[in-house]
């Protein structure tokens, strides 16, 4: 594997590992909501594991998605720094932050954010490349999170 992709495979798996410490972070703000979160911090970690996986073994075998490698440099940058800031101003003090806006929050993420946009198109996309069905299939149970988080918003509004 060339120097390049093993940074950009890098990149992806920090940007991954950040969205899960987002989401624990967000746990520890609003017990109330430990289900939905907990259950995004295993899925985010379980993407960062497959990605792991994919630098590994399955992209030298052509059986990865090379679509995951063409992410541009800055907005992979972007992404994690946008997180790791995140990340550190909500650990420092949530005294306007309500459950209603981390939730905001988490679907702009999982819609905008260019990982896991691209994770989420590759998910959706209908195909018969043997490359995408295992990306597909690695990922089954643990795709379209900002529609679960809506569903979820949606369903505990008032508790």
């Amino acid at each position: 594997m060339s120097q390049p992709d093993s940074e950009i495979f890098d990149k992806l798996i920090l940007s991954e590992i950040l969205l899960s410490q987002l989401y624990a972070v967000l746990a520890n703000i609003f017990p109330e909501d430990t289900e939905l979160w907990t259950r995004l911090v295993q899925e985010e970690k379980g993407h960062a594991a497959i990605l792991s996986s994919g630098k590994e073994i399955l992209h030298q075998e052509e059986l990865f998605p090379p679509e995951l490698l063409e992410v541009s440099w800055s907005d992979l940058d972007s992404s994690i720094n946008r997180k790791q800031n995140l990340i550190t101003t909500l650990k420092a003090g949530t005294k306007y932050l309500t459950r209603d806006n981390a939730m905001t929050l988490a679907i702009e993420f999982e819609e905008a954010d260019p990982v896991e946009k691209l994770f989420q198109a590759l998910m959706e996309k209908d195909t018969e490349r043997e490359d995408l069905i295992i990306f597909q299939q690695l990922n089954s149970v643990s795709s379209d999170h900002a529609t679960r988080i809506r569903k979820y918003r949606q369903e505990n509004q008032e508790k």
